[in-house]
């Protein structure tokens, strides 16, 4: 650096894989910002402070882009708000996440309410929060509801195809015109798809039949209903020639399928997001005395279904992952563990999906590859919603958003080496290589050896952020 100047930290001695090859690197961070890449051979710069990465993994900052925090379902409501859950959240490496604002279904006012609350709220977390606008059918037009959104600073606006039982869902004919207002903005419309006649269809059969036990789901929100309401979708986003992002897919057959009718654009314009749960849990879990403990919606698959699911990821036709966390307490799932119309449907994944994902790369005969995590969980979301290059790149220049991983470490997950503000986890039990080392946002440690840092943990009570005026974002 010339003139003698310093920087502020400098991440030495790391690990940082690009192309088919591993280099070893200097990471030079000034006011917040990613300033040299030096190779390690050459001395340490002057610098206010050192991190020593050795034999550690360098990354691009971590973003999952799906996560409800504090989201109120019904008598229910997500025992991870954004202090907890972005807490979790950073001992995972994310350093960017995606909430969504309340469902609006009126006007302009409730739009403004919905996204001040929300970004009120998100002002608690101690990494980057961004929101997604959800919709129903607002008492606005497509194209002045994606003007609110650019006004918000928003990147995205959240529509279901299907939850018309409690208000939530968009019908086609909004949902088409909105893809339509996007074309040439800079705003993507996220999707969960699903076909809520067939859902609504199937399920008046088991309520007609008083047989609510939760194996049911399965014959309810088949894999039919998601790939039917996928296709579909795919094809207005083409027609509408917009990009579309398809949360939570479930089934590796929606996969394979939107591969053979819509592989060119896959990747493109159309994105499919899928989470962890749907990688490593089946549908037998559904059946068990703790089945209530497993229950999502879309729900677990069959084990073949997983495994196509799985075959499909390694084949790169899925894009992104992103966890859906959505934790409740054993006790919220236990009151109504009998009933699937009444229980809350969610998992927790915040803290555990990148490892998870980086175990599934070791598994023998895996074509993962480092190079194919950095892309899915940092540098294909921050494209997808408008924040490449300044996020999920290490290129100097970019936000020093940066996520270290020691891949030496083995641990054994349980609620009690998680930090998440539930009481049990799906994984309970697994053995697991590696964990985060340190989380950085704009040059800042959040995780540092792996454990908070200190300002953090005595902050709970008086949070020291606010929004970003240019992006919207929150930061640590």
């Amino acid at each position: 650096m010339s003139g003698g100047q310093k920087y502020d930290l400098v991440i030495q001695n790391g690990s940082y894989v690009y192309g088919s090859r591993t280099f070893h690197i200097h990471l030079c961070i000034k006011d917040g910002k990613i300033m040299d890449i030096i190779n390690a051979k050459m001395p340490v710069p002057r610098t206010e402070e050192i991190y020593d990465a050795s034999r550690k993994e360098i990354m691009p900052g971590l973003i999952d882009p799906h996560v409800h925090f504090n989201l109120r379902v019904g008598e229910n409501t997500s025992v991870d708000d954004f202090k907890t859950g972005s807490i979790a959240a950073a001992y995972g490496g994310i350093t960017t996440f995606f909430d969504f604002t309340d469902v609006i279904n009126g006007g302009e006012h409730q739009l403004e309410e919905f996204v001040q609350r929300r970004k009120r709220e998100a002002q608690e977390s101690v990494v980057n929060a961004q929101l997604h606008l959800a919709v129903a059918e607002p008492d606005i037009t497509p194209s002045e509801l994606v003007h609110q959104a650019i006004k918000h600073k928003l990147r995205s606006i959240k529509v279901f195809t299907t939850y018309s039982s409690s208000g939530r869902m968009t019908n086609d004919g909004y949902l088409y015109e909105l893809l339509r207002a996007t074309r040439g903005t800079k705003i993507t419309v996220m999707v969960h798809a699903e076909n809520d006649d067939i859902i609504e269809f199937n399920k008046r059969r088991y309520i007609e039949e008083e047989n609510l036990s939760l194996n049911k789901l399965l014959m309810i929100n088949t894999d039919f209903t998601e790939k039917e309401a996928v296709l579909r979708v795919c094809q207005m986003a083409v027609d509408a020639k917009s990009t579309v992002y398809i949360a939570h897919v479930s089934s590796g057959k929606t996969v394979k399928r939107v591969n053979e009718c819509f592989g060119p654009y896959l990747g493109k314009n159309i994105f499919l997001e899928t989470a962890p749960h749907y990688l490593y849990l089946n549908d037998t879990f559904l059946k068990g005395d703790d089945a209530h403990l497993y229950t999502c919606l879309p729900p677990l698959r069959e084990e073949r279904d997983r495994m196509l699911l799985r075959e499909q990821l390694l084949n790169g036709l899925v894009n992104t992952i992103g966890t859906d966390h959505c934790p409740f307490t054993r006790e919220m799932k236990e009151e109504h563990k009998d009933n699937l119309l009444e229980i809350p449907y969610g998992l927790p994944g915040v803290e555990l999906s990148f490892s998870l994902l980086y175990n599934l790369m070791m598994l023998e005969q895996s074509s993962l590859t480092i190079e194919d995590l950095y892309s899915l969980f940092s540098t294909t979301p921050a494209k997808v919603f408008g924040y490449y290059p300044m996020k999920g790149t290490l290129f100097p220049g970019s936000d020093a958003d940066i996520t270290i991983y020691d891949p030496e470490h083995y641990w054994k997950v349980g609620p009690d080496t998680l930090h998440m503000n539930t009481d049990y986890t799906p994984y309970d039990g697994m053995m697991l290589r590696g964990r985060v080392d340190a989380t950085i946002c704009g040059g800042q440690f959040v995780l540092r050896n792996k454990e908070l840092v200190e300002r953090y943990v005595q902050s709970v009570e008086q949070p020291e952020k606010n929004l970003e005026e240019e992006t919207g974002e929150t930061n640590a």
